[in-house]
């Protein structure tokens, strides 16, 4: 059975971190971990309401951790949060200086009450003093147009993907059909020369916006792996170098910009 492949096994384990419920920094391959985030110690495994910490406890699922301008981002997918770290750590179990998202109690899934909620957040970007969070199953992106949230709970400027941020809008497509100012499934995201880009699973698509959005419901610029923005038939055509098939994420390889795809299914 033929299958594309378009990035290996060893850049899929540094791009994304699955199922596990630390995070740990590495020197080299196969090296100990200095000290964990989200467990007391480096034996921990703890998740849910055993010993659950609003400000230190991580339950990742398929999450892009990373670090812009010293910060340590880490998204807590099946936590519904997302912890920011001011600097990276450098002791087992600290404490996040700012979270957004989730509830102040052990909820992995809070009630749909409030704007300030997310809804697993997968994927995280920074540029341009834009912070930037997508929310997998609330078929959105939420935008923190003025740098960096500095308290807990922040409710964000802009959503992509939605007319805007409430209980009623959070269907993939919009409860519609696909377009350009749609997404279904969002996962990583980056921003790179002012450019957004995102991976737009549910739609088989990567999706390319000319500049971070500072509206609701703003439409991409570009689409890859679809022949137009109203398609998102998994490999259109069928396979070759231009479909795409559940496009979870992307390496963007600098200077010469050429992207690495991941696909999840792609046969």
């Amino acid at each position: 059975m033929y299958k594309k492949i378009l990035t290996i096994a060893v850049l899929m384990a540094l791009f994304f971190v699955y199922g596990i419920d630390k995070v740990s920094a590495l020197s080299q391959v196969g090296a100990t971990a200095s000290f964990v985030l989200g467990q007391p110690n480096l034996n921990g495994c703890a998740t849910g309401p055993n010993g659950w910490s609003y400000e230190k406890s991580i339950g990742i699922n398929g999450t892009q951790v990373s670090v812009f301008d010293g910060k340590l981002v880490v998204p807590s997918g099946n936590e519904n949060r997302v912890l920011i770290y001011n600097s990276i750590p450098t002791q087992n179990y600290v404490s996040a200086d700012v979270v957004v998202g989730g509830s102040t109690t052990c909820s992995r899934y809070p009630s749909w009450d409030g704007s300030e909620l997310l809804s697993t957040p997968l994927g995280v970007a920074y540029g341009g003093n834009n912070f930037l969070i997508s929310e997998a199953y609330s078929n959105r992106i939420s935008v923190y147009s003025h740098g960096f949230p500095t308290s807990n709970g922040q409710i964000p400027d802009v959503v992509i993907g939605q007319p805007e941020r409430s209980d009623s809008y959070k269907s993939a497509n919009q409860g519609l059909t696909v377009g350009a100012n749609t997404l279904s499934l969002p996962f990583s995201m980056q921003i790179v020369n002012g450019k957004l880009i995102v991976a737009d699973r549910g739609n088989n698509r990567i999706l390319i916006y000319n500049s971070v959005p500072t509206t609701n419901n703003a439409s991409a610029d570009i689409v890859i792996g679809q022949p137009n923005t109203t398609s998102n038939t998994v490999n259109n055509g069928g396979i070759s170098a231009s479909s795409l098939n559940a496009a979870r994420g992307y390496i963007l390889m600098e200077p010469s910009f050429t992207f690495l795809i991941l696909e999840i299914t792609a046969y």
